[in-house]
């Protein structure tokens, strides 16, 4: 077995169990769960077994566009009026303004489609697990992860292109979860700041200096945000063609 993929089977073990035994537990349960797919233990199967397609064939599989998730972040929009389309201003001069949560594609959505979407990435990452050591795995997970990543078979019926993708991805949703508690302390869902008095540059877990600011009227942001709704209300379906 490579000792570059096993690392990184290792390192990503390693993300998803970090933390407290709570959540630990809670992602072993999916583990476990996910094995209730499995039709064949892959132990007995190795990178050049010639039954690695037929244990593939048998074995629950996960296909995710990793390029196509959407990953997340905070944008300032500064409020026009939508009939003169000057700046608005707050009765102390200063501008009004909202927050809004992004993806790279330009798509504003709203927090509960970004845990949803953590969470559909979370299961695919487990079912790539399950798939990286079938059983052996999850005996090694059940008993406190010790040698969790140890056994034949360990990576035949995983990409190592998967592996290097769940590994970012965890990541990825680490500093996610910077963004969405930083968001949620100061903005509600709408965007709209909780204290005005409060500099959103100043919030470094939004790391709003890293995009550039935009300008919408209202009418356009409230149109974009029920948009963002419509979408949130899609629940799972709208992750179906990303994660299958």
């Amino acid at each position: 077995m490579n000792k570059t993929f096993m690392g990184k089977v290792v390192m990503l073990i390693a993300l998803l169990f970090v933390g407290n035994q709570v959540s630990a537990q809670s992602f072993l349960n999916k583990l476990k769960k996910a094995t209730d797919k499995v039709t064949e233990t892959v132990s007995s199967v190795t990178d050049t077994d010639s039954s690695n397609e037929a244990a593939q064939a048998d074995t629950a599989s996960v296909k995710v566009k990793w390029d196509k998730l959407p990953v997340y972040h905070a944008e300032m929009v500064y409020l026009l009026d939508p009939v003169s389309g000057d700046t608005l201003r707050n009765e102390d001069g200063t501008v009004q303004y909202e927050v809004a949560l992004r993806d790279q594609f330009g798509n504003r959505r709203t927090p509960e489609t970004i845990k949803a979407q953590k969470k559909a990435v979370n299961d695919a990452v487990a079912a790539i697990l399950v798939k990286v050591g079938g059983g052996a795995l999850i005996g090694g997970l059940a008993k406190g992860g010790k040698g969790a990543a140890i056994g034949a078979g360990v990576g035949a019926l995983a990409s190592a292109g998967d592996i290097d993708q769940a590994v970012k991805w965890k990541k990825v949703l680490k500093q996610q979860d910077k963004l969405m508690d930083a968001y949620s302390e100061h903005f509600t869902d709408e965007g709209k700041p909780k204290d005005a008095s409060v500099d959103p540059m100043a919030i470094e877990d939004l790391s709003l200096e890293n995009s550039q600011p935009t300008s919408a009227s209202t009418d356009k942001i409230k149109e974009e945000f029920e948009k963002a709704k419509d979408f949130e209300a899609e629940g799972d379906s709208a992750w179906s063609d990303l994660i299958g």
